[in-house]
């Protein structure tokens, strides 16, 4: 099969990929991550092809290349006698054959496109009923969660979530915008269609496993940070990223599914939620209705962590939020073995006595390590000793420690494909937690509310589920707070916009909400900085217990 991308202004040159056969169509000059991304080929690049993350890593089956500067800092002696380059430092002059695996992000051999791809779960799903039906969406930048509901029984009926395609133009959403600064219409063409269709794939899955048509389906609400929802509506972006981060909208939108091109039912309606600013979007706007934080008289903080970190913090019915650029290590996405929380993935960790304790979502081996998982294991080698308060290793000589330098790594489970926790891992967890901690440090000193002083705090996200309180403070992700008082609420956009989906009134009440809020700009604030610096060590260990 032959792909190809349209006119060219130098000859053709063919690329072919192992084993599938298939030959995409490229040009002299331009880098082999940009042949794959116009040929829609699913490969990792979470810093958008400028070198740093190391992930866009492809096998020259042939002579391969000379190797760069940069790609000896990603990649180890044995993957550059083997022929793996980086994807994104790699330039097209002639024919080449290239192979696309994990061996460089994962080292199990597994095909890549099933770990960014097809890394989907599904919950146990209930029969669906007569309908009609309708679909939550949480279009988060690292993953995409939907929830199918029976508008007849009020009943959720299955839920399904999977990595968002769009990451292979960036991780964040400051590389998506950019894609569309550099691309203009065709790089905005392209971020949209990725995500479209992967909708569109969802959907389909969703269908199939509850045995009901696409047609029974009416209306669907989408939550997401505010350049989600204008990629998903094919509205640039452009603006959001530089100040005074201006949007195109950030009101509620209402328009036909086919307009967008989700495969709904025939005249189905698709909402967006409003949001509070270009980076305290509808996602936060659906998360405070689900948790009710708005109406309370206590003093709570709610915290929605994601690749983009946001904070609220409500004092008797008033609202102040900000967000961080947390990344998407909670999520999986930045950690050399993550995935999502799905069968196969480390979600907890427990070492006790040199003996390692992992638990895996679904029984059986595992094969990567969610975010709770990554939150877990930082904590338990804080605790034992393997991490300083710099975050750096400090191996002992068990027999889970391999490697030397920066290339020591910690064995966390056995089997067929080991799972490791890497030095880049906890340094990638320090960057995230840093940024959520400093945004939670400078809404409480604002406030004059010391943490000890909250009532409540609900920590949400598409990866909470599970987290435990006592391993947030005692990485230094929550300042001191009574364990107690923190609770992990789940995904809470997915569960406001499925609630939207079921009660009219709260959806134009969403309106409201979005106004009252008070967005504090943390950008250039010499306070946040100085706070995201001193977060990024861990707290100290006594005697085996956190202070």
């Amino acid at each position: 099969m032959e792909r190809r991308t349209g006119a060219r202004t130098q000859d053709p040159v063919k690329i072919r990929l192992f084993p599938s056969g298939e030959t995409l169509i490229g040009r002299c000059g331009e880098s082999f991550l940009a042949v794959l991304h116009e040929h829609g080929i699913p490969v990792a690049s979470e810093c958008g092809g400028a070198g740093t993350c190391g992930k866009c890593r492809i096998r020259f089956r042939d002579a391969a290349p000379p190797v760069t500067s940069i790609e000896i800092r990603h990649l180890s002696a044995d993957a550059v006698a083997a022929g793996w380059r980086l994807a994104c430092r790699q330039v097209v002059s002639g024919a080449a054959t290239i192979e696309m695996g994990a061996s460089g992000a994962q080292g199990d051999g597994r095909p890549l496109e099933y770990l960014i791809g097809t890394d989907a779960e599904e919950a146990s799903c209930g029969e669906a009923g007569d309908g009609p039906h309708a679909v939550a969406i949480d279009l988060g930048t690292t993953t995409l969660s939907l929830c199918l509901v029976d508008l007849g029984s009020g009943r959720s009926l299955c839920t399904i979530r999977a990595r968002n395609p769009q990451r292979r133009f960036g991780a964040d959403v400051i590389s998506r915008i950019g894609h569309v600064r550099q691309r203009g219409q065709s790089g905005l063409d392209a971020l949209q269609g990725a995500v479209v269709d992967a909708l569109n794939r969802l959907l389909e899955r969703l269908c199939e496993t509850t045995s009901i048509r696409t047609t029974s389906i009416r209306r669907a609400v989408i939550a997401g940070n505010p350049t989600m929802l204008h990629l998903l509506l094919g509205v640039s972006p452009v603006g959001i990223d530089v100040s005074p981060f201006t949007p195109a909208f950030l009101e509620d939108t209402h328009c036909e599914a086919e307009t967008v091109g989700l495969c709904l039912g025939r005249g189905a309606r698709v909402e967006t939620l409003p949001a509070a600013s270009a980076y305290v979007g509808a996602d936060v706007v659906a998360g405070l209705l689900a948790i009710d934080l708005a109406g309370g008289g206590e003093r709570a903080l709610f915290v929605d962590v994601g690749t983009n970190g946001e904070v609220v913090l409500a004092i008797d019915g008033r609202l102040a939020a900000c967000s961080t650029a947390a990344g998407p290590a909670f999520e999986g996405a930045s950690i050399a073995q993550g995935m999502l929380a799905a069968p196969g993935a480390i979600s907890s960790v427990r070492i006790h006595d040199g003996v390692v304790v992992c638990n895996v979502i679904g029984g059986g081996d595992a094969r990567g390590l969610c975010g709770t998982g990554l939150v877990a294991a930082v904590a338990e080698l804080r605790r034992v000793g393997g991490i300083d308060a710099s975050g750096r290793f400090h191996p002992d000589r068990g027999e889970r420690w391999e490697g030397h330098g920066k290339l020591v790594r910690f064995r966390l489970s056995d089997g067929p494909w080991p799972v490791y926790l890497t030095q880049q891992d906890v340094r990638e967890f320090q960057l995230a937690k840093a940024a959520l901690r400093a945004g939670v440090e400078c809404l409480l000193e604002r406030a004059g509310v010391p943490a000890r002083d909250l009532d409540a705090v609900r920590v949400g996200g598409a990866f909470s589920s599970g987290l435990q309180g006592a391993q947030l403070v005692e990485t230094g992700l929550l300042p001191g707070i009574d364990r107690e008082r923190i609770r992990a609420v789940g995904n809470t956009a997915l569960q406001g916009a499925t609630c939207c989906l079921l009660d009219p009134e709260l959806a134009l009440s969403a309106r409201d909400l979005a106004n009252r809020i008070g967005v504090v700009e943390l950008s250039g604030d010499p306070r946040f900085l100085e706070l995201y610096v001193a977060g990024m060590a861990f707290p100290g260990v006594e005697g085996g217990a956190t202070q």
